[in-house]
């Protein structure tokens, strides 16, 4: 753990629900653009924590050289509840570059339940939909689902001849692009 973290002034309050969930989305959004869903290659325990990798690096020849660096968010039970904090590869701490770390009341200790509670949360976001189930659940047609994925306000992958959607990117599209000009959304 970083030492900019050990110090309990710096760490902001905050829910373990709403933080876990952040991350995962993060985590769900990148693996669907990168294509890599695998909770193995997003979740990990390492040491005494819980890793989340939520931004991988697109280009690991620059890590080194101040380019592109992988992103995490990490999850440490400590003696007051849950402290998540930010973290990369590089060699300088991220607390620097507007990294913060928070506080999360929690009865949780054993970092085996809470990896099992990130990786499930990871799993719900990082479910792959077709392109049929993306539009049932946004409450739109199917050509509006395909013609989001073509001008690219909603990502997708692509498998054999169709489409795939996460259950983060629907969400992602829904807060930001399904309500605009005064449109709401049949589902809810």
């Amino acid at each position: 753990m970083n030492s900019q973290y050990n110090h309990p002034n710096n760490w902001e309050k905050g829910e373990l629900e709403t933080e876990i969930a952040s991350a995962v989305r993060l985590a769900a959004l990148d693996a669907a653009e990168t294509g890599d869903t695998r909770i193995g290659q997003r979740v990990w325990i390492s040491r005494d924590e819980v890793v989340v990798l939520v931004r991988a690096s697109r280009n690991p020849s620059r890590n080194a050289n101040g380019g592109d660096y992988d992103e995490y968010v990490c999850f440490t039970p400590v003696n007051c509840g849950i402290l998540a904090y930010g973290d990369w590869s590089a060699d300088w701490d991220y607390a620097d570059w507007g990294g913060h770390s928070v506080l999360c009341q929690s009865e949780i200790s054993d970092l085996n339940i809470l990896y099992a509670k990130i990786g499930e949360a990871y799993e719900i976001a990082a479910r792959r939909l077709t392109t049929s189930e993306a539009a049932a659940a946004l409450g739109v047609t199917r050509r509006t689902v395909q013609r989001a994925i073509r001008v690219g306000t909603l990502l997708a992958t692509r498998r054999g001849r169709g489409w795939f959607v996460t259950s983060a990117a629907i969400e992602d599209y829904r807060t930001n692009h399904l309500r605009r000009y005064g449109r709401k959304s049949k589902a809810g």
